[in-house]
């Protein structure tokens, strides 16, 4: 295969991949904001993440 055919090949078999990502991005952007605004509606706080463990005052 002479190099203009594999510059031309190989991106049409990874742009598949490529846009897959993208819109998997977006989707979760998009399912994050509209958690937030439903958050927002109900007037809800953000839930306190809970990270490692914390020391108990004994």
């Amino acid at each position: 295969m002479d190099p203009i055919t594999v510059l031309l090949v190989v991106p049409g078999f990874l742009l598949p991949s490529i846009t897959g990502l993208i819109n998997s991005a977006a989707d979760r952007n998009r399912d994050a904001g509209k958690a937030e605004i439903i958050r927002a509606q109900r007037g809800g706080h953000h839930p306190r993440r809970k990270r490692g463990r914390r020391r108990r005052n004994v």
